[in-house]
């Protein structure tokens, strides 16, 4: 599924991955989410969100939280595209 990323929404997206970036470098983790969560999110989108996580070569890998919040960017933008169901 390819999704088109509008200018507004590239600031939000920059500024998690760098948050992300800071948390890697920092040995940092986010505490581990409910999985039921990941059931609000289309698997396309998790799966571009561990994508681009994944970008960042590192022995640290990105967890399903960061991979998950990372997704909501991408879902909010999916479903403005797609418009009201």
């Amino acid at each position: 599924m390819e999704i088109h990323i509008p200018r507004d929404r590239w600031l939000a997206i920059g500024a998690h991955v760098l948050a992300f970036v800071r948390r890697m470098t920092n040995g940092e983790r986010l505490p581990v989410i409910e999985a039921e969560l990941f059931a609000e999110i289309h698997p396309d989108m998790v799966m571009l969100s561990h994508k681009v996580l994944a970008e960042e070569k590192s022995a640290w890998q990105a967890d399903d939280t960061e991979a998950f919040l990372l997704a909501v960017h991408f879902e909010a933008i999916r479903a403005m595209q797609m418009g009201p169901s």
